[in-house]
């Protein structure tokens, strides 16, 4: 028992006994007045509690406020926090371009990091969301080899059949040597969402004779986990362009330093812009 609760039952217990000055029977009129006295205090802790309870919010109001607050510190990063949240980027240099191609004061929010890449999975997590970064770590042989980075800005699409959409801010970071690889043109529907694959990068050509859909791919992503192709494959200059610094040929090294890969890890944030 608590101290208030001690003192209350022991003023109750004076209130009792003061009209009492021995073991005898008590009167009615003397049972009434401990009565009404007993009555009066049950009645001014009743209104003292309702007090209190009218300027102290609920518990579930204040569990949900902690709850808003934790998930606001937890999840929104800063620029020079990055380095530490993220798995995959590494240098001051990749944050730099990032600020530079999407403002100073950006934010991030973290999405995800997965190492045993699904795509039904991954898609069911980012489907809908706007301006996310993409980092993918790729291997060979259980080898890492590069890492980029894939700016969207339009919605990502969980579809049932091949679509391709403009996106005019879309970009690509070669993390490793902080290349930014932009549009050829950026009016061209060169992003691609498919049921096969994580993420297409390319326009789509109509073909005459053979085929009705021909796919110049700068970048396809795939999981491991694909009915048919089941690596990843890039030869950048169809219609993202080869940094001036390297030839024609270099577009199929440039991202992972190999033509065809797998997805060692791949890392997700959304961009934050106010």
């Amino acid at each position: 028992m608590n101290r208030p609760q001690e003192k209350l039952n022991m003023k109750l217990y004076e209130s009792q006994n003061s009209y009492v000055k021995e073991p005898q029977l008590i009167s009615m009129k003397k049972i009434k007045v401990i009565k009404n006295s007993q009555r009066m205090i049950q009645e001014g802790q009743m209104i003292q509690s309702q007090l209190i309870n009218k300027l102290r919010p609920p518990k579930s109001a204040k569990k949900y406020q902690s709850i808003i607050q934790s998930n606001v510190i937890q999840n929104l990063i800063s620029c020079s926090q990055i380095q530490t949240a993220s798995k995959l980027i590494q240098d001051n240099d990749e944050i730099a371009i990032l600020q530079d191609q999407l403002g100073a004061n950006i934010r991030f929010k973290f999405i995800c990091h997965e190492t045993s890449v699904s795509r039904n999975n991954l898609v069911q997590k980012i489907n809908g969301m706007t301006d996310l970064l993409i980092i993918v770590q790729a291997k060979q042989n259980n080898e890492k080899l590069g890492r980029f980075t894939i700016y969207l800005s339009v919605p990502f699409q969980n579809v049932a059949m091949d679509q391709y959409v403009v996106d005019q801010n879309a970009f690509i970071l070669q993390n490793d040597y902080c290349f930014l690889i932009k549009q050829i043109n950026n009016k061209d529907r060169n992003i691609g969402f498919s049921p096969n694959s994580i993420l297409i990068l390319g326009k789509q050509n109509q073909q005459l004779y053979y085929s009705p859909r021909v796919q110049k791919q700068d970048l396809i992503l795939k999981d491991s986990h694909s009915f048919s192709v089941k690596q990843c494959t890039s030869c950048l200059g169809q219609s993202f362009m080869i940094p001036e610094a390297l030839d024609q040929q270099d577009g199929q090294n440039i991202l992972a330093g190999v033509p065809a890969f797998k997805i060692d890890q791949i890392e997700i944030f959304q961009v934050i812009k106010n």
